[in-house]
């Protein structure tokens, strides 16, 4: 795993400020915090992402037809956990692995039972098993809660189908601005899906 020198000073600040470490080792704490541009989180370049999707798609269309060989970097290890996850329940290799999204189900008690929770597990023949952490610093968890709760709502708007809630959700996410660029967004997500 590479070292991305941007998120270093924010991820110190909040070490110095909440006396934990916030993050599982990569950029994404900066993401759900007003001031993740401090850590050099920007505006998402959605043209580039597109025209790399793209390029992939007529890749993989070539390998399958035998246009071009396999690129080598197919065959090396990307560095994504479900690989290591599948293949220790596979093989029945009690494997450690740093971080997993899972169920929360209690496992850290002062966040929602049906929250997903990013933290270690222990991967074997019987599945996956999440490493209790006990509860979070109260600080810690409030500051997690805010997410759990964008992203409940989140789910529910979808759920429902609810444009109402999908604006209540976007206008209670902290790195939302303004109203206007709350508003701004949904009409454009709301015309692409």
């Amino acid at each position: 795993m590479s070292f991305d020198a941007s998120i270093a000073p924010l991820t110190r600040k909040l070490l110095r400020a909440f006396g934990y470490w916030l993050g599982c080792g990569d950029a994404h704490v900066g993401e759900y915090l007003s001031f993740g541009w401090e850590a050099g989180e920007g505006d998402y370049n959605f043209d580039w992402d597109e025209g790399e999707r793209a390029k992939l798609v007529r890749l993989i269309d070539d390998v399958l037809a035998s246009r071009t060989m396999i690129p080598s970097w197919w065959l090396q290890p990307s560095g994504e956990r479900a690989a290591t996850i599948i293949s220790s329940i596979l093989h029945d290799r009690k494997q450690s692995i740093e971080s997993a999204v899972v169920h929360n189900r209690g496992i850290i008690p002062n966040l929602p039972a049906n929250a997903a929770v990013e933290m270690p597990v222990v991967a074997d023949a019987a599945g996956i098993h999440p490493v209790f952490l006990g509860p979070l610093p109260d600080a810690v968890s409030k500051l997690m809660a805010i997410q759990v709760g964008v992203q409940q709502l989140a789910v529910e708007a979808a759920m429902q189908g609810s444009k109402e809630l999908a604006l209540q959700t976007l206008l209670i996410d902290p790195v939302i601005g303004s109203e206007d660029a709350a508003r701004g967004l949904l009409e454009e997500l709301w015309q692409i899906n």
